[in-house]
């Protein structure tokens, strides 16, 4: 049976298949050849209020995941999906309001993270060594400290480092693992022009 997650992610590429044959075809989604994109204004409004009806459905945060008892995923901060988490004053009033240990968030697209121990509370980057190449960056979670942890961002990263930003959660050793990948930023810009 898939996860709620899957399921969300089947539907979502199902529907973007139907509306976009070419891409689904340049996938090797043979099933899809035969046909064209519609290119219409009225197909463009379609697609827009199906878009938008799609993002809706969306569950909103803070979301659990089975197996994760101690840890939420938010986009914003767990008090409001739209804050940006950017200094460690931003941080406070969530690490502390947390009712878990682990707060992995995105919406900024700065990798890292903030990390609060009775009145101590902290900031944290990855401190690759390198510009341009891949590396990766251990930060053991120790227990009974909260974090708020931001993997980053592939494609649009707001740090001045354009190196596709993601990061790894071990739950079992309890270490978060930041990485940065070269990204070929030049031919994105060409696909997109």
């Amino acid at each position: 049976m898939p996860s709620a997650f899957g399921s969300l992610v089947d539907s979502f590429l199902k529907e973007e298949y139907e509306d976009s044959p070419t891409l689904a075809s340049s996938l090797g989604l043979t099933e899809y050849d035969e046909r064209l994109d519609d290119t219409s204004a009225a197909a463009y409004e379609r697609r827009q209020a199906s878009d938008l009806e799609w993002l809706r459905s969306l569950p909103h945060g803070p979301i659990q995941v089975e197996g994760l008892t101690d840890a939420q995923f938010v986009h914003g901060s767990p008090v409001d999906e739209d804050d940006y988490l950017v200094s460690l004053r931003d941080a406070v009033a969530p690490l502390l309001l947390s009712s878990v240990a682990l707060t992995f968030f995105g919406h900024t697209h700065l990798q890292g993270g903030f990390s609060a121990h009775n009145d101590v509370s902290d900031v944290f980057r990855p401190s690759y060594r390198t510009v341009g190449q891949a590396e990766s960056c251990q930060f053991p979670l120790k227990e009974g400290v909260r974090y708020l942890l931001n993997p980053g961002s592939v494609g649009q990263p707001r740090d001045g480092d354009w190196r596709a930003a993601f990061a790894l959660y071990d739950s079992d050793d309890r270490i978060w693992v930041s990485n940065g990948m070269t990204f070929y930023t030049a031919k994105l810009v060409r696909a997109v022009k």
